[in-house]
C-alpha cells in the first residue's frame, strides 16, 4: 500500500521506474500476417530484440513485400537469424514472468502475440497493455503529440521493433521530466480485455482503453 505521504508528493519528486514496453515487427498488415521481430524492455532499461524464424510454422505463409522495405526484413533474415517461436516464447516468459508491458496499437500486438505463443503452443506468463492508454492518463493530446514528436526525432526513423522501444523510452522521460506524470506504481487498475482472435481465443489479458 502507497503511504500518503507519497502521494502528496510533486510528480518530480517521486521515484517512479520506467514502464515495461514490447513491440512487434509483421510481415504485413493483412489477414493472416505474423510476427518477424519482438522486442522488449526489462526494468534496467535494456532491450531484447529478436527475430523470428518461421521455417516451422506451416501457416505464417503471408507475406508482404511492399512492407517488407518499409521494416527492412528479408525472409533470407528470419531464417539465418531467427529464433524458433517456441525459443523465443520460452524465453519471453522466463524474462517477462508477472509483468505488465505496454505497445502501440495494442489490438494488432495482442494478435500477433497470439500467432507467436500458439506456435510455441504455450501460454504467455505477462499481461499486454495499450501505450497509448499509459501516456494519456497524464497529458493531453496536445502535449502528448508535442513530446511524441521530439520523442520521434531523437531516435532512429528505421521501422524496427527495437527502436520503436527506445522511442517508448525516451517519450517516457520527456514525460516525467514535463511534471505531467506520477509515479508509475500509482497506475489505476483497467478493466481486463480477453482479445479475440477469429474463431479463437488464448486468453491473453491485453488491457485496452
Amino acid at each position: 500500500m502507497i503511504e500518503q505521504a507519497t502521494l502528496n508528493k510533486p510528480a518530480s519528486e517521486i521515484e517512479c521506474p520506467i514502464p515495461l514496453f514490447l513491440e512487434f515487427k509483421a510481415s504485413g498488415l493483412k489477414d493472416g500476417s505474423y510476427p518477424i521481430e519482438v522486442a522488449w524492455s526489462l526494468p534496467d532499461g535494456r532491450i531484447e530484440s529478436r527475430l523470428i524464424n518461421p521455417s516451422n510454422v506451416p501457416s505464417w505463409i503471408v507475406w508482404d513485400a511492399e512492407w517488407e522495405y518499409t521494416h527492412g526484413v528479408s525472409q533470407d533474415s528470419l531464417r539465418l537469424f531467427g529464433r524458433s517461436p517456441q525459443w523465443l516464447a520460452q524465453r519471453m516468459n522466463a524474462k517477462l514472468a508477472g509483468k505488465t508491458l505496454h505497445s502501440d496499437g495494442a489490438p494488432f500486438a495482442c494478435y500477433l502475440l497470439h500467432r507467436l505463443f500458439k506456435a510455441a503452443r504455450i501460454h504467455p506468463s505477462f499481461t499486454l497493455e495499450d501505450a497509448g492508454s499509459l501516456y494519456r492518463r497524464y497529458l493531453t493530446p496536445e502535449t502528448l503529440g508535442m513530446l511524441f514528436t521530439q520523442a520521434w526525432r531523437s531516435v532512429s526513423h528505421r521501422h524496427r521493433a527495437a527502436l520503436e522501444i527506445s522511442r517508448h523510452q525516451v517519450l517516457w522521460s520527456l514525460i516525467m521530466e514535463s511534471g505531467g506524470a506520477a509515479c508509475a506504481s500509482l497506475y489505476p487498475t483497467l478493466p481486463w480485455v480477453r482479445q479475440q482472435v477469429g474463431s479463437e481465443s488464448l486468453n491473453l489479458p491485453c488491457r485496452t482503453r
